[in-house]
């Protein structure tokens, strides 16, 4: 009794070897390809580069490009863009107009929004001069900060 369900287990096992890897080929080669062919860019989103800036990061090497509303001029925005990846915990991006002390968010530091690469977030106050801050929740901690002029 046991001996013809081995026998059958043993062949459609066997076909499903070669079954399933041809099956699994076939569904990728007729697969649809993506949808997204070009990637959502500022300038795509009615922004101009204002100015771009390499940053006086102490640690870091990242970017930064400013741009505004071809609409509007009248607010900043600033985008990350590092040259290679920040491997801290959960970054955050502070402005203060006062330098940070060691790893200490100064008193009136305010919160822009979370680091995202290539992300815009938009700039307090484009005429003041003060400091990008990246604050690590997870250290909490200022990991690094840089100068930035104030834009006319």
């Amino acid at each position: 009794m046991i001996q013809p369900l081995r026998a059958t287990h043993y062949r459609v096992f066997f076909v499903l070897g070669f079954a399933l890897p041809v099956l699994f080929v076939a569904g990728l080669s007729v697969r649809h390809s993506s949808a997204v062919e070009s990637v959502a860019t500022p300038e795509n989103l009615g922004y101009h580069l204002v100015s771009s800036d390499s940053g006086q990061w102490q640690s870091l090497q990242i970017g930064l490009r400013f741009y505004s509303r071809v609409a509007d001029s009248s607010q900043s925005w600033v985008q990350f863009v590092p040259e290679q990846e920040v491997l801290e915990p959960t970054l955050l991006v502070y402005w203060s107009s006062s330098k940070p002390l060691a790893t200490s968010l100064p008193t009136e530091a305010r919160l822009m929004g979370p680091f995202a690469p290539r992300n815009l977030l938009p700039m307090p106050d484009k005429t003041a001069d003060g400091f990008l801050i990246l604050y690590s929740l997870g250290h909490h901690a200022a990991i690094d900060a840089t100068f930035v002029r104030g834009r006319p």
